[in-house]
């Protein structure tokens, strides 16, 4: 890399990503880093609590040293341009670590561990060999050739960009919605299955977001237009300055819902409020509804809630958490609170849910107020699709139909899936369903500003 940098500016790009590529191809050609390349290719795909540790130690600092050298050939790029773009190079890197298809393609004629072979035909060579390696070139023709790398960088991440951000069909309106593995959903989900959305326009991707708390983030950075954080990751977001307002209500609270809780760890010995006190307990994000209501529900029982380690953990973790021993207990929800008591890792401590006020949000469907200002007709289409989809989650008969379109966002196994606790819907938020969540923000110490919430909600 240090010799890539020093390089000439002309070639300067070119060596960069040969130092990002090069020492990779060796090892998967290798007959004893074959199998090592493999399982990092495995681990970047599909990383674990414990692999993500040793990613962020030991592999984000390379990240960070190839996007530092790659802003140097490519100055007008932001930071975030050339991120995206060495995250396109490691997808086709990781894409040639675990794939054998060229063999095919190629018929024959080229082996799945051996692209170097080929490198000299290949694109980053063109340039060189065109002419002689020796062969004089003028000042020009070398800035030219430097200000069009630097292009085509940005140009292939713009094209990329662009062919994302394309509707299905034009007249649509493309909204991108963030979610969480939670039933609190489950009106989006029935309004995306039944047609809802579409009807009106609308052309909704949803995407699965791990924890809660990073939703007001994903939308403060387009990557969403719409998402569902909880109540008070929403109000601690606006609280710390950014300008979002609700567009809709997803579930809400009933004390008939026994669908979340605090499960303990097997042998752990937690049976009460008290015997949390210096435990170690997962929340599915710090900040957010179930963390919130859990050091509530602590404080009415007399308990310090601030003698309690709280450990951020996305709910598919939590089983394994507990199994492991890295956690006591997880404040979790169904389906992942069935599947653990089912699996004998853990039991329900306490149904500490049922201490709510009936029919307080638990989700809310947020977006920046400049894009509900821009898109009116497009907010106004969306919370009309989500009360649909509320009237059809009320019919009983259709009980059947509402949990098949859960379990095609939130993958669960037909047995689980029976019998999961599906949150009431609550597509209309008010003023005074947002004070109630203020109220106990504030008795925590969660919030520097009194927030207006007449303003918080889109009209």
């Amino acid at each position: 890399m240090a010799q890539a940098q020093n390089s000439p500016l002309a070639h300067r790009l070119e060596h960069i990503v040969e130092a990002f590529i090069r020492p990779v191809l060796r090892l998967r050609a290798s007959a004893e880093g074959e199998y090592y390349a493999l399982l990092v290719a495995r681990e970047l795909a599909h990383a674990t609590v414990e692999a993500d540790r040793v990613l962020r130690d030991y592999f984000d600092p390379l990240a960070h040293a190839f996007i530092d050298a790659l802003q140097t050939v490519a100055p007008p790029a932001s930071r975030a341009q050339v991120a995206w773009c060495y995250q396109f190079a490691l997808g086709a890197l990781l894409h040639h670590l675990s794939d054998n298809r060229i063999e095919r393609l190629s018929l024959g004629t080229a082996q799945a561990n051996d692209p170097l072979r080929h490198a000299p035909a290949g694109p980053l060579y063109r340039g060189r060999h065109a002419r002689g390696a020796n062969e004089p070139r003028s000042r020009n023709q070398q800035l030219m050739e430097t200000s069009m790398k630097r292009r085509t960088l940005l140009s292939t991440l713009a094209a990329a960009s662009a062919t994302l951000a394309l509707p299905a069909r034009a007249q649509n309106t493309k909204i991108v919605f963030g979610y969480t593995a939670v039933t609190d959903f489950a009106s989006v989900f029935v309004a995306a299955q039944e047609g809802y959305f579409a009807k009106r326009g609308l052309d909704l991707e949803l995407k699965f977001i791990p924890l809660n708390s990073t939703i007001p983030a994903a939308i403060q950075s387009d990557s969403l237009q719409i998402g569902g954080p909880t109540p008070s990751v929403f109000l601690q977001s606006v609280d710390g300055g950014l300008d979002h307002v609700v567009v809709a209500g997803g579930g809400v609270t009933s004390k008939a819902i026994t669908g979340f809780g605090l499960v303990a760890r097997a042998g752990s010995g937690i049976k009460s409020a008290q015997d949390c006190l210096g435990k170690k307990i997962g929340v599915p994000g710090l900040g957010a509804f179930l963390h919130v209501s859990f050091r509530a529900w602590l404080k009415a029982s007399g308990v310090d809630y601030k003698k309690v380690n709280f450990i951020e953990a996305s709910f598919p973790q939590h089983g394994d958490l507990l199994k492991g021993g890295s956690l006591d207990a997880v404040v979790t929800a169904d389906p992942f609170m069935s599947r653990i008591t089912d699996s004998g890792n853990g039991y329900v401590a306490s149904y500490y849910s049922t201490f709510l006020e009936e029919g307080n949000p638990t989700i809310i469907f947020t977006a920046k107020r400049e894009w509900v200002q821009k898109n009116a007709a497009a907010a106004k289409a969306f919370r009309e699709a989500v009360v649909e989809a509320a009237g059809f989650m009320g019919k009983p008969a259709n009980n059947a139909k509402v949990r098949e379109h859960i379990g095609k966002y939130i993958k669960l196994p037909p047995e689980v899936l029976a019998k999961v606790q599906i949150s009431p819907p609550g597509p209309a938020t008010t003023e005074k369903q947002l004070t109630y969540w203020v109220n106990m923000m504030k008795d925590q110490e969660m919030l520097k500003t009194a927030p207006n919430v007449s303003m918080l909600i889109a009209k």
